[in-house]
């Protein structure tokens, strides 16, 4: 889901009431005109720091959320902290250092996880371009091996044979008795 602009904001937030409604909420500023203006036209000037107060009042949302909503309305892109991949967990900063810590060690493995799982370019094969049946991976020798040969099993026995006897050979008789 994108996150919306200014006018998508008004929109989201105004609900069944008027615009007349939503600017006495917001204490008479921005005036039922002007947020009518926001809502259904094209912004051309970022609001100054009274009106997004009085927006964010009116409308029962964050200075942040009309901050965030104007800046796409003027094609300022917005990212949360310090990167475009940053995640942000609205009240997370009133949580007890060590509980934030927990959901940063949280967050980390995840992303070691993640990144592992990651298709990687130099093996060869993946979802997308499976390697080839047989192929070895990229840098691994493959060599043929055969098992190895295990010497045949004696016929077994019947019941009525008698097992060989130790100590004899032949007749069991020594030359020269």
């Amino acid at each position: 889901m994108n996150a919306p602009d200014l006018a998508a904001l008004i929109a989201d937030a105004k609900g069944d009431r008027s615009y007349d409604q939503i600017s006495r909420a917001a204490g008479g500023k921005p005036t039922a005109e002007r947020l009518q203006q926001l809502a259904t036209g094209e912004m051309k000037t970022f609001p100054g720091p009274a009106t997004i107060e009085a927006l964010a009042r009116g409308l029962g949302v964050t200075v942040t959320d009309v901050v965030s909503a104007a800046c796409r309305s003027l094609g300022i892109e917005v990212h949360y902290g310090a990167t475009p991949g940053a995640l942000t967990i609205p009240g997370a900063g009133a949580l007890p250092a060590p509980a934030r810590r927990a959901i940063e060690d949280v967050a980390q493995q995840m992303l070691a996880l993640h990144q592992a799982a990651e298709p990687r370019e130099d093996v060869m094969g993946n979802a997308e371009h499976p390697a080839p049946i047989g192929a070895a991976p990229i840098g691994v020798v493959s060599t043929s091996v055969t098992p190895p040969q295990t010497p045949p099993v004696a016929a077994s026995r019947t019941p009525d044979e008698e097992p060989p006897r130790a100590g004899r050979r032949g007749s069991g008789r020594r030359a020269g008795r």
